[in-house]
């Protein structure tokens, strides 16, 4: 899979296994938006991928 130059849209991005995802896609030479409910934590993710990393909180749980 080419993952160079594209975007991808990571939930739950915030910690754990999203934000082992994205590390590894931008590792990879992706762009990611990091999807998150906790700010704080999504925030951090993108800061520390930069340029190649946005942060937006969203709530994708269904009720």
């Amino acid at each position: 899979m080419q993952i160079s130059n594209r975007v991808f849209v990571v939930t739950g991005a915030g910690s754990g296994l999203g934000a082992a995802v994205a590390r590894r896609l931008v590792a990879e030479g992706g762009r990611v938006v990091i999807v998150d409910v906790n700010a704080t934590a999504g925030e951090a993710v993108a800061a520390e991928l930069g340029a190649a990393a946005i942060f937006r909180k969203t709530d994708v749980t269904s009720e």
